[in-house]
C-alpha cells in the first residue's frame, strides 16, 4: 500500500497549509487540485487516506467523494466541508466514506483523526523522533509515596506533538517527560525562564492527557480561590472525559491567601482516590520576585506536586529554532491573510538559529510577527531580521510592547 496521504483541495494556499499540518504526523503528502486527475491517482496509487474538499471545480463534491469511496475500496475517504454546510451533508454512512471534518477545525483533533485512520489502514506509526532519546522518567521530586512515572517514551506510545515542534535532544527528553506527566493526577510544577513557551506546554499536556478539544482552564493570581478551584473540580466530576487541566501562571505573584488556598486544595485532593482537576503551576526561575517568602512557597509547592517539568531556554535548543520558525510562520500567516511573507531566506534562518535569545519563545514570535508584517516579499531577508535584532535592548522593548497581546491563535 502507498504510505502517502492524499489531499484534494482546489485552493493552493489551503493545500499548503493543510499539508504542513499533515506532515507533522511524519508522513508524506500528495496533493491535487483537479477532480479527474485526483480520481485517477486515487485508483492507481491506493492511498490509505484521502482528504477531499467539498468545493471542487466542475463537480458535485458530495457525488465525487461517494464515487471515490466506491472505486477505492482500500482508501479511507474523508470529506472536508464548511460548518455552514453541515445541515445539507448526508451522513457519512450514506456516502460510504470514513469521516467528515468541518472547517474551522482544530489541527490537533484533525491530526488525531487522520492518524487513527492510518492505523486502521495498517500503516505503522511513523517515529517523530529518534528512538531511545525520550526515555527519561521524572526525578524523584514528589512527596513521599508519590507514584513514579511509567518508563515509556512518548514516541513508543504514538504521541505526536502538535503545539511544540522540537528536534534537539533537550526538547525530546522534555517531551518524553511531558507525555509521562499525563499519568499524574494531582499537580505539576512547570519552571522556565521569562518568555518560555509555558502556554504551549500546558496545551500539549492537555492533548497528551486526552482532552485535545478542551482548552485548559487558566486561573490568574486573583482568581485562585477555594471556591473557584472547587467549582472547576465539581464540573470535572460531572464530565465523562479526562479531568480538566487548570493552569496557574506566575505563582510568584500569588498573595498569602492564594498560596494557602492552592496548597490546601492540592493537599486535600491528593488524599482522594477519585478523579479531580489537575493543577499545573508555572514558575519563572529568573523572576525578580524570588524573595525568601516566595522561594519558601515554591519549595513547599514542589513537595506537593507529583512532578516538576523544567523547560530549557530557547538559546540552549538551537536545533529547534528552524522548526519553530516554520510553525510560527504558519500560525501567523493563517491569522493574518494579508501578509506576503511565507518563508525565511537561508541566511536569515541561520542568523535566527545562532542568535542568543534572551526573551525565549515570545521574543522569537514577536520578532517574526514584526518582520512579516512589514515584509513586501515572499521571504524574510537577513537584513530585515538583523534590523530587528541589532541590539538586545531594542528586541526586549519590542517584546514588552506586545507582551499582553494574544500572539498565536488558539488551535
Amino acid at each position: 500500500m502507498n504510505d502517502s496521504l492524499f489531499l484534494v483541495l482546489p485552493d493552493g494556499r489551503s493545500r499548503s497549509q493543510l499539508s504542513l499540518i499533515l506532515r507533522e504526523l511524519g508522513r508524506r503528502v500528495v496533493s491535487c487540485a483537479d477532480p479527474d486527475d485526483a480520481l485517477r491517482q486515487a485508483m492507481e496509487q491506493d492511498f490509505p487516506v484521502a482528504i477531499v474538499d467539498r468545493d471542487l471545480p466542475g463537480v458535485n463534491g458530495i457525488e465525487f467523494v461517494r464515487q471515490m469511496a466506491k472505486n477505492c475500496k482500500n482508501t479511507h475517504v474523508v470529506l472536508l466541508s464548511d460548518e455552514a454546510d453541515a445541515k445539507h451533508t448526508p451522513p457519512r454512512a450514506q456516502l460510504g466514506i470514513s469521516d467528515i471534518i468541518y472547517r474551522p477545525f482544530v489541527p490537533g483533533s484533525l491530526m488525531s483523526k487522520i492518524e487513527g485512520l492510518c492505523n486502521d489502514a495498517g500503516m505503522k506509526a511513523k517515529p517523530v523522533v529518534e528512538p531511545g532519546l525520550t526515555r527519561v522518567p521524572f526525578a524523584s521530586v514528589g512527596a513521599k509515596g508519590a507514584s513514579r512515572a511509567p518508563n515509556h517514551s512518548y514516541q513508543s506510545l504514538n504521541y505526536s506533538p502538535s503545539f511544540i515542534v522540537s528536534k534537539s535532544s533537550v526538547s525530546r527528553r522534555f517531551l518524553g517527560n511531558l507525555w509521562n506527566a499525563r499519568k499524574f493526577k494531582t499537580a505539576i510544577l512547570l519552571t522556565g525562564e521569562e518568555g518560555s513557551e509555558f502556554e504551549l506546554v500546558v496545551r500539549e499536556l492537555n492533548q497528551a492527557a486526552g482532552t485535545a478539544d478542551v482548552y485548559p482552564a487558566v486561573l490568574q493570581d486573583h482568581e485562585v480561590t477555594l471556591d473557584a478551584l472547587e467549582s472547576l473540580n465539581a464540573a470535572a466530576l460531572l464530565n465523562d472525559g479526562p479531568p480538566r487541566i487548570v493552569y496557574i501562571p506566575h505563582i510568584e505573584v500569588l498573595m498569602d491567601e492564594q498560596r494557602n488556598n492552592l496548597l490546601a486544595f492540592i493537599t486535600k485532593n491528593k488524599a482522594k482516590t477519585g478523579r479531580h482537576i489537575r493543577i499545573v503551576a508555572g514558575s519563572i526561575v529568573n523572576s525578580d520576585l524570588s524573595t525568601p517568602v516566595v522561594q519558601k512557597f515554591r519549595d513547599e509547592l514542589e513537595q506537593h506536586c507529583e512532578a516538576k517539568l523544567e523547560l530549557s531556554p530557547l538559546r540552549e535548543r538551537q536545533m529547534d529554532i528552524p522548526l519553530m520558525i516554520r510553525k510560527i510562520l504558519y500560525d501567523l500567516t493563517s491569522l493574518h491573510s494579508f501578509v506576503r511573507a511565507r518563508e525565511v531566506e537561508p541566511a536569515a534562518l541561520d542568523y535566527l538559529s545562532q542568535y542568543v535569545w534572551k526573551g525565549n519563545y515570545e521574543q522569537l514570535v514577536t520578532v517574526l510577527r514584526s518582520a512579516i508584517s512589514s515584509c513586501p516579499y515572499r521571504a524574510l531577508s537577513l537584513h530585515q531580521v538583523q534590523s530587528l535584532l541589532h541590539n538586545d535592548i531594542a528586541a526586549l522593548h519590542l517584546l514588552e510592547s506586545v507582551a499582553d497581546e494574544n500572539l498565536l491563535p488558539n488551535d
